[in-house]
């Protein structure tokens, strides 16, 4: 089976960047579980209030059980991020397959 990666790109309010990076501190240990390969964040290059996460899946089964499997401690977290950090209608996913 292929690797599964999963974007999401967004914005946030500058005002709260330090609760920002400490909910991705946060999250990055909370998601070193089986079938995740890898976690990353990255800066926009030229909007320093815009990020993409990257989630690599093992495979589409460990994307798809994702959200089930995740502790309560991140979901309480990515709902913190959605709803008082990341600006609203700023955010685009996407997933990809490896070939």
């Amino acid at each position: 089976m292929e690797n599964i990666l999963f974007e999401i790109s967004y914005k946030i309010d500058p005002e709260r960047k330090d609760e920002y990076f400490e909910i991705v501190s946060e999250l990055t240990d909370l998601f070193k579980m089986d079938g995740v390969l890898e976690y990353r964040v990255f800066e926009d290059s030229k909007d320093e209030d815009a990020y993409t996460e990257q989630i690599l899946f093992e495979n589409e089964d460990t994307f798809d059980a994702f959200e089930d499997k995740q502790p309560e401690e991140a979901e309480k977290l990515i709902s913190r991020l959605f709803d008082d950090i990341v600006v609203p209608g700023s955010v685009k996913y996407s997933t990809k397959k490896l070939i």
